[in-house]
């Protein structure tokens, strides 16, 4: 337990200046009309979030901007650049890079090992949630982990990896408490 605790602070330093809160602005208003995560994935800019979380956007994009926050706290203009509706993905661009960002895991995950999901939930903050994945969704009509770790609104879009910081699945949905998927 008490290694599972320093791993998670740990990762949460070393990560959470990759990891975004993603914002929708009603451009009339300047309120947030939408509140998700996002993380980089490359050093030149990409944002990887939902699609779920910027579809106002694609919607009616006169009324709405979009904008990321760091973890200084310092709103950053972004640009959508693609969809995926399908699978609920989608890709925004920082105006600037950064050398730190995920990559992706290449060996397989397995049954009940840890992995760890970040996200910005009910605009309180970036968290960190432990959790255990638990295999694929065999019900799913597209690839989802099934994830003990408990997710909220406002972390959709937000990534999921390992001990070692490295991406196993971007967050999506809760199915109730202790039930999520990636």
């Amino acid at each position: 337990q008490v290694f599972a605790q320093q791993t998670a602070s740990t990762l949460f330093g070393e990560l959470r200046p990759t990891v975004y809160q993603v914002r929708i602005i009603d451009a009339a208003s300047g309120d947030k009309a939408g509140l998700g995560s996002g993380f980089l994935i490359s050093a030149d800019g990409p944002v990887a979030t939902n699609y779920h979380v910027i579809q106002s956007l694609v919607d009616e994009p006169e009324k709405h901007r979009l904008e990321l926050v760091n973890d200084t706290d310092t709103a950053l203009e972004a640009t959508l650049i693609g969809i995926d509706v399908i699978t609920d993905l989608a890709i925004v661009r920082l105006a600037i890079g950064s050398a730190r960002h995920f990559k992706l895991r290449t060996q397989p995950i397995n049954n009940g090992e840890r992995i760890y999901s970040m996200g910005n939930p009910h605009d309180l903050g970036m968290t960190i949630i432990e959790g255990n994945y638990n295999g694929r969704v065999k019900s799913s009509r597209f690839e989802r982990f099934l994830f003990s770790g408990s997710l909220n609104s406002g972390m959709s879009g937000g990534p999921a990896f390992d001990e070692h910081g490295h991406l196993v699945g971007v967050n999506v949905a809760k199915g109730g408490e202790q039930l999520s998927f990636l």
